[in-house]
């Protein structure tokens, strides 16, 4: 069996080993008469050390640095965020640097798995898919895969893994020469997925432990689309807020943005930052992907109904309910994380939406309905998008696949349903409860909703379905719409 652990390390030169001269200190007997070399000005600099090769060489060599960092966390944090925090502690990082390490980190989680794969090829293995199978035993979780990771990114071999990302998200060139000597084993697994799924989660640097869970997508839906669309980040989708401004909302974003409708959602593609617009600004549309956006337009709520959305997180999906109710009614928004409730009181008030209100829920009890609810008989509508794996945010965050590789699913499964027992309860009779999720395991989905019709025979289903990719160019997730029949 191919071993994960022995590959050969080129030793950098550090402050402790590096050679270095001062001999312009050595060449007179005073100090004071020692003169250091002055430095050399723009003009007496070699040209070469400003040249696009050598700066891009540079860039590669911090952001090697900065994934090796990421590994060595010892919470895996998710990387978006980690890179945002630590970019914006040195001042030396500028907004095409963070542009540029975003870039390769990504292609680095997206295709990290393949790159691994490819580079312990010829570690011993007799065939390509005994290979792929003794790294995938030894990688049967988060920590194991990032502990090889880490192994395989220390030294030269670490410029070998980035240039591999890197070219895999292209995929439509030659090797550059510093990469070229993997040329067979890239042909060896790019044959191997032809030939067997799990050469084609390699590919796509899907981790093996989750073929189960794409065997069973693969039964009712284009798998091999699917996969293929994890190689590629969606773009960005916004919501509008009021449809009186959609003629101003695009006419802005075409100044700066390939811009696609597609109802309330609009697809986005440009440099242009979204927070500078005047359309963000004066809170005409919001940040949505279009599958969340799909996942509460199946709260089909009309001018005066109540709705409760039982985990609102930052609100995106709170504002998208409000919105057809021209501030009639109420959407009440409560979350565990009571700073989460803050940002939707905040951007309540720049979408210019009154009927929203606020209240912590930790789930561990049925929600205290408010008077003018329980006088109501309970809320027409209740929205649960419960926490999950977030498998179906890969393409946005890739690192998830990585970081959550092997988990273990029974403890969230479990919440998931507690969550769903304790906020059924607050449907009025007639009244709807939506399940979502951002996940496609199965797990997470049919089964949970399977188990809470079984538990509770007041309820029937009316629709479940998983939506945005591969069908649509976003994210997946999850929903299902249930009727309380008493």
């Amino acid at each position: 069996m191919a071993t994960f652990y022995e590959i050969p390390v080129t030793k950098r030169r550090t402050p402790s080993n590096r050679p270095t001269t001062n001999a312009y200190r050595n060449a007179s007997p005073s100090r004071s008469s020692a003169k250091p070399p002055s430095r050399p000005t723009r003009e007496q600099t070699p040209a070469q050390h400003y040249s696009p090769e050598v700066r891009i060489a540079n860039q590669m060599r911090q952001a090697l640095e900065l994934w090796q960092q990421w590994l060595e966390q010892r919470n895996w944090y998710q990387l978006d965020r980690w890179l945002k925090h630590t970019l914006s502690k040195n001042r030396k990082f500028g907004k095409r640097d963070r542009l540029f390490y975003g870039d390769v980190l990504f292609n680095a989680a997206r295709f990290g798995y393949w790159a691994a794969q490819v580079m312990a090829l010829s570690q011993g293995a007799t065939s390509t898919a005994q290979s792929v199978d003794d790294f995938a035993a030894a990688t049967q979780n988060a920590d194991a895969l990032k502990n090889q990771l880490a192994i395989l990114c220390q030294g030269a071999s670490g410029d070998d893994f980035l240039a591999l990302c890197q070219w895999r998200a292209q995929c439509d060139q030659a090797l550059p020469e510093g990469i070229a000597k993997y040329a067979s084993r890239i042909e060896a697994l790019n044959n191997y997925r032809d030939t067997d799924l799990e050469g084609a989660l390699v590919w796509h640097g899907i981790p093996s432990v989750y073929r189960p869970q794409l065997e069973a997508l693969g039964k009712h839906h284009n798998l091999e689309r699917f996969l293929q669309a994890q190689d590629s980040r969606p773009p960005l989708w916004l919501r509008l807020n009021h449809e009186d401004k959609r003629s101003a909302v695009m006419s802005e974003l075409a100044e700066f943005y390939l811009a696609r409708e597609d109802g309330s959602a609009i697809s986005i593609e440009g440099q242009r930052g979204v927070f500078g617009l005047e359309c963000y600004k004066n809170g005409w549309v919001e940040i949505q992907d279009w599958a969340s956006q799909q996942l509460a337009l199946k709260v089909a709520a009309t001018p005066g109904q109540k709705v409760w959305d039982a985990c609102a997180g930052g609100g995106g999906k709170t504002l998208a309910i409000s919105a057809p109710l021209k501030n009639k009614g109420a959407v009440w928004a409560t979350d565990i994380r009571e700073h989460k409730l803050v940002e939707v009181k905040r951007r309540a008030k720049q979408a210019n939406f009154y009927n929203i209100r606020t209240a912590p829920w930790d789930g561990e009890t049925p929600f205290r309905l408010p008077k003018e609810i329980a006088n109501d008989g309970g809320f027409d509508w209740v929205l649960v998008d419960g926490p999950c794996s977030s498998s179906g945010t890969w393409r946005r965050n890739p690192d998830a696949k990585l970081r959550n590789s092997g988990e273990d699913l029974t403890a969230l499964t479990a919440l998931q349903l507690k969550l769903l027992n304790q906020a059924c309860v607050a449907v009025k009779p007639g009244g709807k409860l939506v399940y979502g999720t951002c996940s496609f395991f199965d797990c997470e989905n049919g089964a949970i909703v399977e188990q809470f019709l079984a538990q509770n025979s007041h309820w029937q289903l009316d629709s479940s379905e998983l939506m945005g990719c591969p069908y649509n160019n976003s994210d997946t997730l999850f929903a299902a719409v249930l009727s309380r029949t008493t």
